[in-house]
């Protein structure tokens, strides 16, 4: 059942964000799942990364492959007259 509503999640989120990648689905499905920092580059920029949390990683494999099997499901609006 969860697997079933992952899947209709990930397609929603997919189709509402057209380029998105599992990252931005992780940060918006479970944000606590996702451990994010901003590291100082050499030439004084801020580059943000993020990473899946440890207790996440141990299913990244089934998400990864979930989510890249979902497709881009068009929603549209049906108006009746």
């Amino acid at each position: 059942m969860q697997s079933a509503c992952l899947l209709s999640d990930m397609e929603a989120f997919k189709a509402a964000n057209p380029g998105c990648v599992l990252g931005d689905f992780v940060r918006w499905y479970s944000p606590r799942d996702w451990i994010e920092d901003t590291v100082i580059n050499d030439d004084g920029t801020a580059q943000c990364t993020g990473w899946l949390s440890a207790a996440t990683a141990t299913a990244v494999t089934c998400c990864i492959f979930i989510f890249h099997i979902t497709v881009n499901v068009v929603v549209g609006i049906i108006i009746s007259k």
